[in-house]
């Protein structure tokens, strides 16, 4: 495990983390355009999923695809997802370091900006890595955070008050939990915050994410695309907003999708 990021990996293991994503089970606008735009790809395929978290994607795309592989480099996330899924292939693996042979997959999926927690300096390890995997004229589909969103500064550490209420049990037990996770928040923000860069094409920013214990990428959507077409894939790079619809070349959401094809 590279200590550049180890502290990510530890984090999506964690229980109150895997319990976060396990409440998740749908998919967004701009996943469900993915899903609709690649099903050549997806139906009655072989599928790489990467960073399947507790199964969230998984329930949509197992039952499309002829085979269907999930990965995720959290072991929690691998245990929850095998115990929700006990027949599909779930294993613990490294997109910087995939364990499958060239073009083996006809569709590969790396959903809610799983590529944003391997460090900036890698993340061209994952790609070329998804493009070694994928067969000629395959698609890729990932998101990732946009360094627009940002406006140009970094997060810094914020206050997250709880929301009050008149039942006394119920606010008392808010407090408490904002006490430990307030507490928690400030000693992972200090520890993490040298580590924290930006420039004009990306950042490595701790942006609050599971009590500031993880550090974040952000890209500008040209990143995006030029790293892309950096690693072989073909020129017209798909780009979809959080609503599903087509990024505008000024889009400020705070993920972008990107769907991308390797020649063939």
């Amino acid at each position: 495990m590279n200590n550049k990021q180890e502290f990510n990996q530890s984090a999506y293991s964690v229980s109150n983390v895997v319990g976060y994503y396990s409440r998740n089970t749908s998919l967004n606008p701009a996943e469900v355009r993915v899903v609709a735009r690649c099903s050549q790809w997806i139906c009655d395929s072989d599928i790489l999923d990467i960073g399947v978290g507790a199964g969230r994607t998984t329930e949509y795309l197992s039952p499309l695809a002829r085979t269907y592989r999930g990965i995720d480099y959290a072991q929690g996330m691998v245990d929850h997802c095998r115990y929700r899924f006990p027949n599909l292939d779930i294993s613990q693996g490294d997109a910087r370091k995939l364990q499958f042979a060239n073009e083996s997959f006809s569709f590969v999926m790396f959903s809610f900006n799983g590529i944003d927690y391997i460090h900036p300096d890698e993340r061209q390890k994952a790609l070329e890595e998804v493009f070694r995997v994928l067969k000629p004229g395959g698609r890729y589909a990932f998101s990732s955070h946009n360094l627009r969103a940002l406006n140009n500064r970094l997060p810094g550490f914020k206050m997250r008050f709880p929301q009050m209420t008149r039942n006394p049990f119920t606010l008392a037990n808010r407090w408490l939990t904002w006490i430990r996770s307030s507490t928690a928040g400030r000693r992972n923000y200090r520890r993490l915050q040298q580590a924290e860069f930006m420039n004009e094409r990306l950042a490595w920013v701790n942006d609050g994410i599971h009590d500031y214990s993880m550090l974040t990428c952000y890209v500008s959507p040209e990143t995006m695309v030029e790293q892309l077409r950096a690693t072989g894939f073909a020129h017209d790079v798909e780009l979809i907003s959080l609503d599903g619809n087509p990024a505008r070349p000024d889009a400020r959401d705070p993920w972008i999708y990107a769907i991308a094809t390797k020649p063939g």
